[in-house]
């Protein structure tokens, strides 16, 4: 693919997403994942971050849909509420999804967080994510991958849904979600990386984190540009979210 303007229009997204008002996803994700600012560190976040990830399979990924009113703060129990004997959990997840599979892996996910191991698990890559400069690319790419594989073993998350759960929560900055939109707009000009999401998922990854260095940003920025704007353009044309 043309580097030159590859990098070019990687550059206008990101000049576009700081022209987005304050309360956009693009500024949201700036300040949490890229200058730290209210990471969700606790383990409120990555229950949360849990039910986001599995929430959020197979939907569009564009700003008006239930990922992102889900991301955008509905209401959540907070750990120690669902724990508690007084909340049935099931009931619970039920009010989020009437879809039986993502009910069942939200449970499963609650059995896996409630194990103390998991959550001391989660909590030592935290400080391993953060023990490495965010510039140093390839190092710290390395680790927000190991850390998204830690979630995989939890069934209805996969590659995706892992790099979600720490996006969401404000860690990652070179791992992204991949889904169809972004692979519809990759295979296009000037990009055309042609390669399968599938098959070449860590790949296309590389390659996404390459060319965003040499447009001095980082692959979670352009991805959350480009999540408004689709919104944004949806919304002014009438098409629903």
């Amino acid at each position: 693919y043309k580097m030159k303007d590859s990098v070019r229009v990687v550059k206008e997204l990101q000049k576009m997403g700081h022209s987005l008002p304050d309360n956009s996803f693009f500024k949201t994700r700036y300040l949490r994942n890229t200058e730290g600012r209210k990471r969700r560190k606790n383990i409120d976040g990555a229950w949360q971050g849990l039910m986001v990830s599995i929430l959020s399979t197979r939907q569009r990924s564009t700003g008006g849909n239930n990922r992102t009113k889900i991301a955008l703060g509905s209401p959540y129990l907070k750990w120690s509420e669902v724990c508690s004997n007084e909340t049935n959990i099931a009931k619970y997840v039920q009010g989020f999804t009437d879809n039986r599979k993502k009910v069942q892996f939200l449970l499963e996910a609650f059995e896996w967080l409630s194990d103390e191991t998991n959550w001391h698990r989660i909590k030592l890559y935290q400080r391993k994510i953060l023990s490495v400069d965010v510039d140093q690319r390839e190092e710290r790419l390395k680790i927000e991958r190991s850390a998204a594989k830690l979630l995989t073993d939890i069934r209805g998350i996969g590659p995706k849904q892992s790099r979600n759960f720490w996006q969401y929560r404000g860690y990652s900055v070179w791992t992204i979600p991949l889904d169809s939109r972004v692979q519809k707009i990759i295979t296009q000009a000037p990009f055309g990386i042609n390669l399968d999401i599938k098959r070449d998922y860590e790949t296309i990854e590389e390659q996404l984190a390459l060319l965003c260095s040499k447009a001095k940003t980082y692959p979670c920025m352009p991805d959350a540009s480009l999540f408004d704007l689709e919104a944004m353009v949806r919304a002014k044309v009438g098409l629903p979210p």
